[in-house]
């Protein structure tokens, strides 16, 4: 099976095609020496220019399947190819591997369900979920496509975007709906205390208790911090998909709660009566 992948900063994804495919050819949108084996002649910086740009690629490279990193322009860019081509395009996959003679990409669902999605159109289209920005070397020299600004649209101003803090921190305190309003400036002062971020799930966000940058999973950032602190969050795979941390502790009232399933630390408790002991236990944890 040939693979084409796209990224422009999260090649994680490279990875991801290697574990089932040994034929991985790899494009960047971004000008670089060696990091692809096809690179742009200018950096790619809408999706009319990177729907170009996929297009020329795919002319060259006969793939079975073409992954998408998880970025926005890649993906916007994605979603315009599919639609010139009318292909089908497999979203927020989380991982894929093969089944039954099958491309299958694994996507959250409501609640704790994930779907086992397949491809049936050629080339097969996934986006797949990666942040991760590894050490890559491209084994021979990259082809270099010629792209052309874009007529359609014009880039009125550029500035870098500002890294959300939740990305860098070492601990992250999440918060759910089982968390009071009240409990909100304890939590702040755990968090203080530990030099600590704090996330959210989803529907906190919505209630206004916490800003969208806050939200942690599927419809928000994905973040790797060593340890991630849990409180009163049931554990939803849209929340727990952009989760990956060394050690989870979860807070939660109720003891059937699917987050225990995955955490380090299980704490059937109330949010306002195990605080005191998880600062206690990460201070111990830290020395």
């Amino acid at each position: 099976m040939k693979i084409l992948v796209f990224f422009n900063k999260n090649n994680g994804v490279i990875e991801s095609a290697k574990s089932i495919s040994n034929d991985v050819v790899t494009a960047s949108f971004s000008k670089c020496e060696d990091c692809a084996n096809f690179i742009p002649s200018l950096d790619i910086q809408t999706p009319i220019e990177g729907y170009k740009f996929i297009n020329d690629v795919s002319k060259e490279v006969d793939a079975d399947l073409i992954i998408f990193a998880d970025e926005t322009l890649i993906r916007e860019s994605a979603a315009y190819f599919a639609g010139k081509k009318q292909l089908g395009l497999i979203s927020h996959s989380t991982r894929i591997y093969i089944k039954d003679d099958k491309i299958i990409g694994l996507v959250p669902g409501w609640e704790n369900l994930e779907a086992e999605v397949y491809a049936t159109s050629r080339p097969a289209l996934m986006i797949l979920k990666s942040n991760e920005s590894v050490e890559y070397r491209s084994k021979s020299e990259p082809k270099m496509i010629e792209v052309c600004r874009s007529d359609d649209v014009h880039l009125i101003e550029r500035s870098e975007k500002e890294t959300n803090p939740l990305q860098n921190a070492r601990i992250v305190i999440g918060i759910g709906r089982g968390v009071k309003k009240s409990q909100i400036p304890k939590i702040e002062h755990l968090a203080k205390e530990l030099n600590a971020e704090i996330g959210c799930t989803r529907p906190v966000a919505d209630t206004g208790l916490l800003p969208l940058n806050r939200v942690i999973g599927d419809s928000g950032i994905s973040i790797s911090p060593e340890i991630y602190i849990a409180l009163g969050i049931s554990g939803a795979i849209q929340h727990l998909s952009g989760v990956n941390a060394k050690y989870v502790i979860a807070v939660n009232s109720d003891p059937s709660a699917p987050i225990f399933a995955k955490c380090t630390l299980p704490i059937n408790a109330k949010v306002e009566d195990a605080l005191p002991e998880i600062e206690q236990w990460i201070k111990n944890t830290s020395r």
